[in-house]
């Protein structure tokens, strides 16, 4: 069905500013679907029905879980966050296979902290993340999927904003992750 065009353009301005923040050029139109209906994202992204999006690199489209493009509310499960930041998160996934075509060979964390950072958000929210580090790996929510992305961004952030790195030396330079999170978790104190 068609979107409505307003709050779809708003939507949209909102991702491509979070893309034009982004350490990455821009450097395409990117395709986006909407799947409110169920059967439509196991059908478009069989693997990924828990995710809030996903870039399907055969079409070419971001596949986006249900949405509300008025509120910029995307949905997985319980889980809440703006359809413009998984939008931007989606595009940087592509904008990376498009630069180092290997990306997908570096370590989870530096992918997807990255696609997160340009995203601006996480779906944990700061305090939860922040008391999660705090507390360590006996925190309930350590294990979890929403504070491995939230950490990774945190790890990805402290690396370009703080330490000066190029998005070059993020996926070519070896990194001892626990050196890094404890200069993370220094932030939190």
């Amino acid at each position: 069905e068609p979107l409505p065009e307003g709050p779809t353009r708003s939507v949209l301005a909102r991702a491509e500013a979070l893309l034009d923040r982004s350490p990455l050029p821009d450097v395409g139109v990117h395709q986006a679907v909407v799947c409110n209906a169920p059967w439509r994202r196991r059908l478009l992204a069989p693997f990924q029905a828990d995710a809030f999006g996903s870039k399907r690199r055969l079409c070419g489209w971001i596949v986006v879980n249900r949405a509300d493009v008025g509120a910029d509310r995307c949905f997985a499960g319980t889980r809440v966050r703006t359809l413009s930041s998984v939008l931007a998160h989606e595009a940087t996934h592509e904008l990376l296979h498009l630069r180092m075509p290997v990306y997908d060979r570096a370590p989870g964390w530096k992918v997807e902290g990255l696609c997160e950072h340009v995203a601006r958000e996480s779906s944990l929210d700061d305090a939860t993340g922040w008391r999660t580090l705090r507390e360590g790996p006996s925190s309930p929510a350590w294990d979890s999927t929403a504070f491995f992305y939230w950490r990774a961004r945190r790890m990805v952030g402290q690396l370009l904003e703080v330490e000066g790195w190029t998005v070059d030396e993020l996926f070519d330079r070896e990194v001892d992750e626990a050196a890094l999170l404890e200069r993370v978790r220094a932030q939190a104190r």
